[in-house]
């Protein structure tokens, strides 16, 4: 889930050395820090668990789940867990679409996934799938004594550690697997007798009548059902008056996760009445800058807007409740790595020459601190800097590469040192208006490779001790601090309203950001610069490009751009292009 904090949504300890891997317990460190070359500095590091040190796998996915409901019948029901088994890490989500009542589906919420759980011996698919079907038909023994009312059921149990979905429904309620591009993939079956040939001739083998309402006039409604009882589909806990036809044993099926993540959505049928899947993945990748919660928001709001997919008998509201739940999942390491917000703190890495570094995190999210590079530099100075014997070997265009958008752009121009010069323009709001700021990282220029061509460094491997304080000198450090890393990051009252209404920036405020109008700042200790907005601007800059490892030789001059831009113009000079950034580089 999300972590939401005031000032920040984490608190961060940067270490070096090999990461501490630990499970669901709390990371302590023991023993005394100790100077490692290259590195801030390095700590043993425990997963404490009471009184006894243990170490258990580290989940190799990330999830954060986000969930939205509009209830208008009480009927849906839904329950999360995370849960530990066998030492992996598990995440189990239930959607139960009541009919009749709520009575089944809230049964289902107080007690299915607690059978389940207890069902599931270990995290492993055959187990997880077996467990579906046991707790299934045990919540479908105790809600036939309790009432005629019935639910449809769909579980997704997410083992993070082994990067495997395991996915158990019975009724209409979908899951769907929506990569970041290319098609969605079905994780359930539908078991409507409307559109299950297999349901309808298993159903009419046992003696079953199927037929569909009708209506004022007397005429066929709505969608095929099974009389007696008039459900719509045969598979689902409960429906007592139903009797021998209904079936409690549900579809099963696994897959792994794709290595480039994934948004699984889970939803009652309320949304897939409403909406075609691929309009639902469509609005998953629109809002992927939303928190979960406000992707499962904005798919609830587009299927409310469809207003005829409820035009029916005069009614042109929705009847139904419609609940949504978003996993949104990521590899915990190499590309599909989940980390917000980390420009400040590479910025500061960058700028004080730092070239190895293990940042240890609790959330998914770097603190905001006061909204620049300055605090994170104090600290890493004070911890101290050693020489290191190798350091990252800096790129080389030999032509100049870009990346641009509407009249926003950002270029690499081969230079012999690398240099940064950025304009803003926000014409509308006098405080910020037009500015311009440029930086240059002193020292001599590290041996570089020509974009597009093969290296041979007759050095590669040794490297002369201390490039890394050449690299970076003492008064090249000095000047980042003073010029470069005190600027704050800066918004205009129109764009805070409109982050806030989309569920982003919450823990944002006058002490970590400044904030103008059109005539105006409303922070009372005003500007550590003149020209701070456009310095902050190039503090993100340098901060994107470190994810290159170290700045490339050239004169990177921005122009309006974004956060965006920035990044398709590092991945563009990683793979060699020359020229403008391919598409690919946006992703």
């Amino acid at each position: 889930r999300k972590h939401r904090r005031p000032k920040g949504a984490g608190q961060a300890r940067i270490e070096t050395g090999a990461p501490a891997r630990a499970g669901r317990a709390e990371i302590e460190t023991a023993g005394p820090a100790r100077a490692s070359e290259g590195e801030i500095a390095t700590s043993e590091a425990k997963a404490i668990k009471g009184d006894e040190a243990t170490v258990t796998d580290e989940p190799n996915w990330v999830c954060e789940v986000g969930q939205a409901q509009r209830d208008l019948k009480g009927e849906d029901c839904f329950d999360t867990r995370r849960v530990t088994l066998s030492g992996e890490d598990v995440a189990v989500i239930m959607v139960a679409d009541g009919h009749g009542g709520s009575a089944a589906s809230r049964h289902c919420r107080k007690h299915l996934l607690d059978y389940y759980i207890a069902a599931a011996g270990d995290g492993s698919a055959a187990s997880l799938l077996g467990a579906g079907a046991t707790a299934c038909q045990q919540v479908h023994e105790e809600v036939k004594r309790i009432t005629n009312a019935g639910s449809t059921v769909t579980i997704i149990a997410l083992n993070l550690t082994r990067g495997e979905l395991a996915v158990v429904n019975l009724g209409d309620s979908e899951a769907w697997l929506v990569p970041p591009s290319g098609s969605s993939v079905r994780l359930s079956e539908d078991h409507r007798l409307d559109t299950s040939e297999p349901e309808r001739a298993r159903v009419r083998g046992m003696g079953g009548h199927l037929s569909h309402a009708r209506n004022r006039a007397g005429d066929p409604a709505g969608p095929l059902r099974l009389w007696p009882g008039g459900v719509a589909q045969a598979r689902s806990v409960g429906d007592a008056d139903v009797g021998k036809y209904i079936l409690p044993a549900p579809d099963v099926r696994t897959l792994p996760l794709p290595a480039g993540g994934c948004d699984v959505v889970v939803a009652s049928d309320g949304l897939w009445d409403a909406l075609y899947p691929s309009h639902v993945a469509a609005g998953l990748r629109q809002t992927k800058s939303l928190t979960p919660e406000g992707s499962a928001a904005h798919v609830i709001d587009r299927a409310i807007n469809q207003r005829h997919a409820y035009d029916c008998d005069g009614y042109l509201q929705p009847r139904d409740d419609t609940t949504v739940i978003v996993l949104r999942i990521r590899s915990s390491g190499g590309g599909g790595g989940g980390v917000r917000t980390v420009e400040h703190l590479l910025a500061a890495l960058c700028g004080a020459g730092v070239s190895s570094c293990t940042v240890a995190l609790d959330a998914q999210e770097l603190p905001i601190l006061d909204g620049s590079s300055a605090p994170w530099l104090k600290l890493i100075r004070a911890a101290g800097l050693a020489p290191t014997a190798s350091a990252p070997e800096a790129l080389a265009p030999r032509a100049p590469v870009w990346a641009a958008h509407g009249d926003a752009w950002v270029v690499a121009m081969p230079a012999a040192a690398p240099r940064l010069t950025y304009t803003i323009d926000f014409g509308a709001f006098a405080p910020i208006g037009r500015q311009s700021f440029s930086f240059c990282v002193h020292g001599p220029p590290p041996t570089g490779r020509s974009v597009g061509a093969a290296h041979t460094d007759s050095r590669a491997g040794v490297g002369p001790a201390g490039a890394l304080l050449a690299r970076r000198s003492t008064a090249a450090i000095d000047r980042f601090e003073a010029e470069l890393a005190p600027a704050r990051t800066f918004a205009t009252t129109q764009g805070v309203h409109a982050a806030r209404a989309a569920g982003l920036a919450l823990g944002g405020s006058l002490e970590n950001a400044l904030v103008c109008d059109e005539r105006r700042w409303l922070n009372a200790e005003g500007l550590r610069f003149p020209d701070e907005p456009a310095r902050h601007k190039t503090l993100d800059l340098l901060g994107d490009l470190a994810l290159l490892g170290e700045l490339p030789l050239a004169h990177v001059v921005a122009h309006k751009a974004s956060h965006r831009l920035h990044v398709a113009l590092a991945r563009a000079l990683a793979a060699g292009t020359e020229g403008a950034a391919r598409a690919e580089h946006y992703v």
